[in-house]
């Protein structure tokens, strides 16, 4: 499996930060980023392509205060 850019995680994270709190409009826009990223980023395979954004789609659409629980899955796919 080869290596993956570190900085795509740390940025989601940075931009995560705070998500349970964040307005809808302010934390869709905190997505775009890494929706965008982890598209072009030829090192991640089709697989794993999927399951970020099955993940990133679950964060969209879950509650609030659900929010960090996928914000923790997603960055451990993103390493």
């Amino acid at each position: 499996m080869s290596k993956h850019d570190p900085k795509t995680g740390a940025e989601f994270l940075r931009l995560m930060d705070g998500c349970t709190d964040m307005e809808e409009n302010d934390f869709q826009n905190n997505l775009k980023p890494t929706i965008l990223a982890v598209e072009l980023d030829d090192s991640y395979n089709t697989k794993e392509k999927l399951k970020i954004f099955s993940l990133l789609s679950s964060l969209s659409n879950c509650s609030e205060n659900e929010r960090q629980k996928y914000v923790k899955k997603i960055y451990k796919v993103l390493k």
